[in-house]
């Protein structure tokens, strides 16, 4: 048995353990009677101001306890400041929203009429000239300036495709139709659209691909550059149970979206661990959910979509292939809670890491983020403890 599937490494599990197949589940793989243990550290969402700009870093501002942050060369050779991180004693916590008042960037990269509905029992339909921008999308009726609805991506946006049964004045047709569907810690926000006119499945299509990759790009535009790790952090006794680790997007309440170093421990007492920390030095522990033998975790059914569910929070991957490695270490782990009751020797731990580790340098390069846009979310606006 090995932390990712399909790498045998030596170790056993205790009790006859079976292989499980490689195949990612998307649904429950069990249901949890109790909820997950939740202990939060102190945690500040901190002050920012940040316009979308080109490839941008952090650095220190002298002893101002500011991060300045710099884009790329302005037309005058200089380096342009367009934002401020405060940086407490403690630690700060990275968050976008996507919250009122979008503001979108660039020109649209498709347009073209829609039938528009909010209405989940195929009522109430509008025809409507819909706009895609690189960030989110905006509806206005034919004749209007102002528009009907105006929304940015979230990196936990569900885009799939449905033959929907549209209710007419001669009565119920199916028509191809997609979803919008935003995963919200408050309750989930559906938007339901369908192509008028010849060729309907392949306009369908079109809309759903297009979509599909400005979701992503906006996903991958909020992720600092980082390789999946396996090893412990040197000094950190808190991480020297670690198999795998990197960052992940967690969405949070508000229609916010945290950008958290995540780590999954190995098992011990009966229970592994899921780490949450504000980078990748883990100074600070954000969060941490208690995974026992009965771990609930599912992805979602829409296509090329890196999100995924542990007990009731949502994350999302940089990519598909990463989530992946993700849901199937922790699968892993619900197999040996059941079937292994003693906590791993170091040996067996650095035969887990290895055989994931196998798996994450088989994947293929990361291409990277756009690299004409910075983050295409706006930083979450607080008061800065």
């Amino acid at each position: 048995q090995a932390a990712a599937r399909g790498q045998a490494h030596g170790g056993s599990a205790a009790g006859g353990a079976e292989a499980v197949s490689n195949e990612m589940q998307a649904s429950w793989l069990c249901s949890c009677s109790q909820p997950p243990d939740m202990h939060f550290e102190d945690a500040t969402v901190i002050q920012v101001c940040a316009p979308t700009r080109n490839e941008d870093s952090w650095e220190d501002d002298d002893d101002s306890g500011f991060g300045i942050r710099r884009s790329d060369q302005d037309g005058a050779g200089e380096p342009v400041v367009t934002g401020y991180l405060r940086k407490s004693k403690s630690h700060c916590l990275l968050e976008y929203h996507t919250g009122q008042n979008p503001i979108f960037q660039g020109s649209p990269v498709k347009s073209g009429l829609v039938m528009f509905s909010d209405d989940p029992h195929g009522v109430a339909w509008k025809k409507v000239m819909m706009h895609v921008y690189v960030n989110g999308f905006t509806c206005i009726l034919p004749g209007d300036k102002a528009p009907l609805l105006s929304c940015l991506f979230s990196p936990f946006t569900l885009v799939e495709r449905h033959v929907f049964p549209v209710s007419t004045q001669d009565g119920m047709v199916a028509w191809c139709s997609f979803t919008l569907t935003s995963l919200r810690l408050e309750g989930d926000r559906c938007f339901y659209f369908y192509h008028e006119g010849d060729n309907p499945e392949f306009e369908r299509d079109q809309w759903v691909s297009r979509i599909t990759r400005q979701v992503d790009a906006l996903a991958v535009s909020l992720f600092p550059e980082h390789t999946i790790s396996v090893r412990p952090v040197e000094g950190q006794a808190m991480t020297q149970r670690r198999i795998l680790a990197g960052y992940l997007l967690r969405r949070q309440a508000e229609d916010g979206t945290a950008v958290l170093y995540c780590e999954l421990h190995a098992h011990a007492d009966g229970e592994a661990k899921f780490n949450m920390y504000d980078d990748e030095r883990c100074l600070i522990k954000i969060a941490s959910i208690g995974l026992k033998w009965r771990i609930s975790l599912s992805t979602c059914g829409a296509e090329e979509c890196g999100v995924f569910k542990v007990h009731n929070h949502f994350f999302r991957a940089r990519r598909v292939q990463e989530m992946r490695i993700w849901c199937r270490a922790i699968d892993n782990l619900n197999t040996f809670l059941v079937h292994m009751k003693e906590e791993p020797s170091e040996k067996e731990l650095e035969l887990f890491r290895g055989a994931v580790l196998q798996v994450v340098q088989s994947l293929p390069p990361f291409e990277g983020k756009e690299p004409h846009w910075g983050p295409l979310l706006p930083l979450r606006l607080q008061e800065a403890i």
